[in-house]
C-alpha cells in the first residue's frame, strides 16, 4: 500500500468514527458497551473531534512531499495508535468494553503499524 492510500484510509476511518461520536456519541458508546452519561457522551465528542482533526491532516498530507513536518505527522500517529492501542487492550481484557471493543483494538493496530512504518521505517 503506498503512503498516499494509507492517508486516505486513515482519514475515511477517522471521518467515520470522529462524525460518530460528535453527532451521536452515546450510541457509538453503547455500541462498544460502555455506559452512557452526559459526561462521557461529553468525552466522546471531544475525542471525536480530535479524530476528525486527524482526519483532515491525514487528507492534506496524502500527497504531501516527503519532509521533516510529515515525519513528524506521521510520527506522532504512530505514538498515538500504539498508546491508544494500549488503552483500547485494557478496556477489552478488563470488559470495560465489550467484544465490539475488538474493532478499535484492529483499527489501532493497523495505524500503528501503518504510522511506523511510513514514519520510521521508509523515510
Amino acid at each position: 500500500m503506498s503512503r498516499s492510500a494509507f492517508l486516505i484510509f486513515t482519514a475515511v476511518v477517522a471521518i467515520i468514527y470522529g462524525l460518530g461520536l460528535v453527532l451521536v456519541p452515546a450510541m457509538v458508546n453503547e455500541m462498544h458497551g460502555l455506559a452512557s452519561s452526559p459526561a462521557t457522551s461529553l468525552m466522546s465528542r471531544y475525542f471525536g473531534v480530535a479524530l476528525l482533526g486527524i482526519a483532515v491532516m491525514a487528507w492534506l498530507a496524502r500527497e504531501a512531499a516527503d519532509s521533516d513536518a510529515l515525519s513528524a505527522f506521521l510520527q506522532g500517529a504512530c505514538v498515538m495508535n500504539v498508546i491508544g492501542l494500549i488503552v483500547s487492550l485494557h478496556a477489552v481484557f478488563t470488559g470495560l468494553m465489550n467484544a465490539v471493543g475488538w474493532l478499535p483494538v484492529i483499527i489501532q493496530l493497523l495505524l500503528a503499524i501503518g504510522f511506523g512504518y511510513f514514519g520510521f521505517l521508509r523515510r
